[in-house]
């Protein structure tokens, strides 16, 4: 499938930058989230003369980045005159150390000696609760700090957690929001498909290279499931970990949902 055709694509972008908006995603009760508010994607460093032009055409208020500080000191990305940017790093390794996915981050993941794939579902439950930059963006949601741009360096895993958040906040149900996570798949076909030659050190097999590149539903739904299920049990862990009781749950889909 042609990303074109996708739900929340944004002109303008190099495919693999993996930029879209959350815009004209269902909710259960039949409302839609309101496009131009919510866009998520991977760090705006680098960008073309089109590419900046679309950025500054979004007519962002903030920039929420969940990269690690060595992410953004080695990447640094564009910022609009007059739009805020917050830093909160999203993962953290066994060590507590930001996660930053450097050559050296992923080594050490290597070396603990189990699977890839497991390795990134323990990093994606290590986000679930008392999460700072999780927190954070939630307060960014609660002041109506929008158009609000979230991400991460390829807006894949970290900025997929934060996208299902928002998106539980907002009362869509799993099955939208797992598909909305894996839309990042058909961003990054080319990506994914044809790897460098050589390939870089950290991936020494192809296998290795789409493991890191791909995202897999499993993963997402061990946060989904860890967050409770749908109804009363995921609301009341809104409330315990967030604080979004009924009244602020209904005043964000208001805003947010039409």
């Amino acid at each position: 499938m042609d990303e074109k055709n996708l739900p929340g694509y944004v002109s303008g972008f190099d495919p693999e930058r993996n930029i879209r908006e959350l815009g004209g995603i269902e909710a259960r009760d039949g409302r839609r989230v309101r496009h131009g508010l919510l866009y998520r994607g991977s760090t705006l460093g680098n960008l073309s003369d089109e590419e900046r032009a679309g950025v500054d055409g979004l007519g962002l208020a903030c920039i929420f980045d969940l990269r690690a500080a060595a992410e953004a000191d080695a990447f640094p990305e564009y910022i609009p005159e007059g739009t805020a940017h917050q830093r909160v790093a999203g993962m953290y390794g066994p060590d507590g150390a930001e996660m930053d996915f450097s050559p050296a981050a992923i080594a050490r993941m290597e070396s603990s000696g189990g699977e890839p794939v497991d390795i990134m579902r323990a990093l994606y439950l290590s986000m679930v609760r008392d999460n700072p930059a999780l927190h954070a963006l939630v307060d960014h949601l609660k002041t109506h700090d929008a158009p609000l741009y979230f991400h991460c360096s390829a807006g894949k895993d970290r900025t997929g957690i934060a996208a299902a958040l928002i998106l539980t906040i907002l009362g869509v149900d799993d099955g939208t929001i797992i598909r909305n996570f894996l839309d990042t798949n058909i961003y990054r076909a080319e990506m994914i498909s044809n790897p460098p030659d050589p390939l870089p050190p950290m991936f020494p097999t192809k296998e290795l290279w789409v493991q890191a590149n791909e995202v897999y539903p499993a993963n997402l739904q061990a946060v989904l499931d860890a967050w409770g299920t749908q109804g009363p049990s995921r609301e009341h862990f809104l409330q315990e970990e967030f604080a979004l009781d009924q009244d602020t749950l209904s005043s964000l889909r208001s805003f947010y949902l039409h």
